[in-house]
């Protein structure tokens, strides 16, 4: 059985819903986003990996429209697994600059 989840609110929806119950979110909506908006508001997946995935995803496109979730995920700290993610990212130089 699939488990669907509204992608603003995280909170489950059936499958069939064209908005989320919970939050108003237009699920109908989703093919009309950006690339990069799906994966910034996978930040807050209660998925593990999805995070992990979109932190790195989103940390290789130099994403701009991601830093203030990524600022939200650091200065939060309560996120070892996303904070372990943007360690590895600050690595790679080629992917990350941090700023002085």
């Amino acid at each position: 059985m699939v488990t669907y989840f509204c992608l603003n609110c995280w909170n489950k929806v059936d499958g069939k819903d064209a908005v989320c119950s919970h939050c108003g979110f237009s699920l109908t909506e989703y093919s009309n986003l950006s690339y990069e908006k799906p994966l910034i508001l996978s930040l807050h997946s209660p998925i593990m990996n999805n995070r992990m995935i979109a932190i790195q995803i989103l940390g290789e496109l130099r994403s701009q429209e991601a830093l203030p979730g990524f600022k939200e995920i650091i200065e939060t700290g309560n996120d070892f697994y996303s904070l372990k993610e943007f360690y590895v990212l600050s690595q790679n130089s080629t992917v990350l600059k941090v700023k002085q």
